[in-house]
């Protein structure tokens, strides 16, 4: 069984719908790392979740900041939290003038 996912291309993820976003790497950290799973599982009872690249961390994103907030309070007794805004442009690149 392959966990691959086809490549895809700019154009393909910028004409909208919905693209198969997935994390090739996800099934196999949760399944080697329990605590990761356990945690993963936590978060997406609270929101859309999911793994950064092989696992360092995951991220959820929510509809309030205060929504955030308020689940980021109830996982800070199991794990450390952060809550940060999204941005659609990179700093560094609306810097360098590029956008």
């Amino acid at each position: 069984m392959t966990r691959d996912s086809r490549p895809i291309t700019m154009a393909r993820a910028l004409q909208g719908g919905a693209p198969e976003w997935r994390n090739d790497c996800e099934a196999v950290v949760k399944e080697r790392y329990p605590p990761i799973a356990e945690a993963f599982h936590w978060l997406a009872q609270h929101a859309p979740s999911r793994l950064t690249g092989t696992g360092a961390c995951l991220f959820a994103t929510f509809e309030t900041q205060q929504t955030a907030q308020a689940t980021a309070q109830l996982a800070e007794q199991y794990w450390p939290t952060w809550v940060a805004r999204g941005l659609n442009t990179s700093p560094l690149h609306a810097a360098l003038g590029y956008f």
